[in-house]
């Protein structure tokens, strides 16, 4: 069972006219989010993996990002006694379920994957391997209205993951938003590997596999904050690593974060962000022309009041107000 603590953060701005770190706040294009599923007796899985890594290739750096899911209500996922390795994970069977993957057709197929969780004109989210490349450079030429910054930063003390999250609203959306924090890990082996040559001697390579939900509900964390152009909404998570199902290796681990529309049928993502799980941080949207870095400052705490303007020590569950030296005011809770 992994075990997390939830900082909500909600941000207040004195002097500034923005407060955020590591998000964009120019519109840009929207990212494109691939989750695939595959399976460790797929015989036509490994040319799913193929085709994945020819789309990353054949477009600009960190405009597509992938996950692997291996859930467990397939019988292409069970290693059974082939003796390969188990990367199931039952948190993914709710997204390949036929009612939600495929309410038009009602077929669940390996490979396959969802395109930003897009109804296609099929009718379905479920797409096959052929469908990948055109839908993803159908989505990479709209505009998003919204950016993510994405930061993460591992303790190896602690073994504590510190994941912090920024969604600036370049347009107003009408509709409930949540976003989904999850861990993937490249590198991870087996013996056994349907459709390849996977040996003992010559084992079978994967990417991105899915390890970890590090959001706190099965279908992300609403996002609570308003949703008008111009808002910024800010979280940090605390991951223990130690609690994983199966021990990560951090130097191939990622972590993504994308948010979804709550109104639609599929939750259609809107765009998505991954970084390196061990000190990596991106944003989506356009970089000011000054460059994001260069109008970043370490922030320094002054004081630390509750509710009352009273002066006080950090204190968990208690809504406390963060005053910094630039004029900006955090409204903080940490939740544990």
């Amino acid at each position: 069972m992994k075990k997390s603590t939830l900082i909500i953060i909600f941000m207040s701005v004195v002097y500034n006219s923005s407060a955020q770190t590591i998000v964009y706040t120019d519109v840009g294009s929207k990212h494109v989010v691939i989750e695939e599923f595959t399976g460790i007796k797929c015989g036509n899985c490994p040319q799913g993996h193929a085709e994945l890594e020819s789309i990353i290739s054949s477009n600009p750096a960190g405009m597509v990002h992938t996950i692997s899911y291996n859930p467990t209500n397939s019988s292409y996922t069970d290693p059974g006694t082939t003796g390969g390795t188990d990367f199931r994970r039952q948190f993914t069977d709710a997204f390949y379920t036929a009612s939600y993957c495929s309410p038009s057709s009602g077929s669940r197929y390996m490979p396959s994957a969802f395109i930003n969780r897009r109804i296609q004109v099929n009718g379905d989210i479920l797409q096959s391997r052929s469908e990948w490349a055109p839908y993803a450079s159908t989505i990479s030429a709209e505009t998003a209205p919204l950016n993510i910054g994405l930061k993460s930063v591992y303790n190896s003390v602690s073994q504590n993951l510190t994941i912090d999250v920024e969604v600036y609203f370049t347009s107003t959306i009408n509709s409930s938003t949540s976003v989904y924090i999850l861990i993937s890990e490249d590198s991870l082996t087996s013996t056994y590997q349907a459709g390849s040559s996977a040996s003992t001697s010559n084992p079978y390579i994967y990417k991105h596999t899915f390890r970890e939900n590090i959001s706190n509900g099965q279908w992300g964390d609403p996002i609570t904050s308003g949703t008008t152009q111009g808002s910024l909404y800010s979280n940090q998570y605390v991951f223990d690593l130690t609690t994983t199902i199966d021990q990560i290796n951090i130097e191939n681990a990622h972590v993504l974060a994308f948010v979804v529309d709550d109104a639609s049928n599929s939750k259609e993502i809107y765009t998505g962000i991954s970084v390196e799980a061990n000190g990596g941080q991106e944003s989506t949207g356009t970089p000011q022309a000054t460059g994001l870095q260069e109008q970043i400052k370490d922030k320094k705490i002054l004081h630390i009041t509750d509710l009352l303007g009273r002066e006080t020590e950090p204190t968990k569950n208690t809504p406390l107000f963060y005053i910094y030296d630039d004029g900006t005011v955090e409204k903080r809770i940490v939740i544990e």
